[in-house]
């Protein structure tokens, strides 16, 4: 593991307390015996920690075992996202620095593509598989209930964030609908739309 890795790995521990910023790197050089000159190998550290942090949650849902696996994907996608969604719960005080920190211009396109990557690892952990242009539509579904809840998370004050659990819930429900019922390409498309579109209303209409 290079020097970078080490430091990164250690300071998502401290996260929950001193949020995605050079404080918490510091903090994990000092742990692992480093002064904070280890600090210089970091051209963005803030951002290189919230990437170890997407990375690492990812890799947690890729060896989670579902308690409940359904023949229909759509309701293993139900507990997947809730366990993802949960992965931030030690660090929702600093969700919007993170989010902050994604939609810079220059590192939206790096933000847009872990989505598309926990968008794969939901879909295929929950099942669904097809070699058609639906797994494109499908997957940016599946992105767009799941990057709306986890705004929504980022002012979610309800006890362990049950409000954010209930808008993701509420999502897939709809996706559940358009499952049974849409199989064009393009109602896809203009489901994906509307998800978007539903669930950020509902967030700016509880803001």
């Amino acid at each position: 593991m290079t020097l970078k890795a080490k430091i990164l790995a250690e300071a998502l521990k401290f996260v929950p307390e001193q949020g995605f910023t050079e404080a918490a790197l510091a903090s994990a050089c000092r742990e692992l015996g480093y002064t904070d000159t280890a600090l210089s190998i970091f051209s963005d550290g803030a951002l290189d920690l919230l990437l170890k942090h997407l990375d690492f949650s990812r890799a947690s849902l890729a060896e989670y075992t579902l308690e409940t696996s359904s023949s229909n994907w759509v309701d293993n996608l139900s507990e997947l996202g809730v366990y993802r969604l949960r992965q931030n719960l030690p660090v929702r005080n600093h969700l919007g620095q993170g989010l902050a920190l994604g939609l810079n211009p220059t590192n939206i396109p790096l933000f847009i593509s872990q989505l598309a990557l926990l968008a794969d690892e939901l879909a295929y952990k929950a099942g669904y598989s097809t070699s058609d242009v639906d797994w494109y539509t499908t997957r940016a579904a599946i992105g767009a209930l799941y990057g709306a809840s986890e705004v929504y998370m980022c002012k979610d004050h309800s006890n362990q964030c049950k409000d954010t659990i209930s808008l993701f819930m509420a999502g897939v429900h709809q996706l559940k609908n358009a499952n049974h019922n849409i199989s064009k390409t393009t109602e896809w498309g203009s489901f994906t739309l509307r998800s978007t579109y539903n669930l950020l209303a509902s967030l700016l209409a509880k803001g």
